[in-house]
């Protein structure tokens, strides 16, 4: 099975591409090969070619953000799993910054990348744009293909028919690398955590049919799509139906709408 994944990193590498982004769940992959994570990072490393290529991984942490925060990136363990903290800690990664929404970076653009500094955490300057003017390639593993963070851009770009979200100004300090950096970000929060329920699964069959690709490594599910896939798929979502990902649907719009 490990090799069926690395042979499909080495063909998708082989596209014009010039950036991939990764979002997966690799346990299955560690627990049946005997492969720390460490060496999986590197094995996957090794089937890109990073002088002409990006390979950028989530590193989220906080699933909480209080209104002043200190973070410790060094220390501190991500919420996005144990190979997203190795590729950090590989020599020459770079990452953006930012308390939550973090992406760690290797190759080429790594310090393009790690300059940017967004206000807007979903906005002008911040890793989400830059992966659509990039034009980068997702590749999800054994999780579903229509979870992918970028969306949250497209939403953010028609925020005007987003009633259900506010905006909230948090600020504070964070460790990376040895280097502390003060940092004043706005996030863009559904209004209610818990009466607003998000259903991005929904996303599935349009991304389909706008160009995602799936491929089944025995029982691991791995897909494939791009920025521009994905953004014009849900544009077109979103201008007809803001509540196309929400669950409680009727709810939701009685009471914003």
């Amino acid at each position: 099975m490990i090799k069926k994944l690395l042979n499909t990193i080495s063909e998708i590498n082989s596209l014009d591409d010039k950036s991939i982004v990764i979002h997966g769940m690799f346990a299955p992959f560690l627990f049946k090969n005997n492969l720390t994570p460490k060496t999986l990072m590197e094995m996957i490393l090794s089937k890109i070619n990073l002088k002409k290529k990006n390979l950028l991984m989530p590193f989220f942490i906080l699933k909480r953000i209080p209104n002043s925060y200190f973070v410790n990136f060094d220390k501190t363990k991500c919420q996005t799993g144990s190979l997203n903290q190795n590729l950090i800690k590989e020599p020459n990664t770079k990452s953006s910054l930012s308390c939550h929404f973090t992406w760690c970076i290797q190759g080429k653009d790594g310090q393009e990348f790690s300059n940017l500094k967004p206000f807007d955490v979903w906005g002008k300057d911040s890793p989400l744009e830059w992966m659509y003017k990039k034009k980068v390639r997702f590749i999800t593993v054994n999780v579903n293909p229509a979870l992918i963070t970028f969306v949250h851009y497209i939403e953010w770009l028609y925020r005007d028919k987003i009633n259900y979200r506010k905006l909230v100004t948090k600020s504070g300090s964070i460790i990376s690398k040895n280097e502390r950096y003060k940092l004043e970000e706005r996030y863009w929060f559904k209004k209610s955590q818990t009466k607003i329920i998000p259903q991005y699964e929904n996303l599935l069959d349009p991304f389909l049919k706008g160009g995602l690709k799936t491929k089944k490594l025995n029982d691991i599910l791995i897909g494939t799509i791009t920025s521009d896939q994905i953004f014009h798929t849900y544009e077109k979502i979103l201008k007809k139906d803001p509540l196309f990902t929400i669950k409680n649907k009727k709810e939701v719009q009685k009471k914003y709408y």
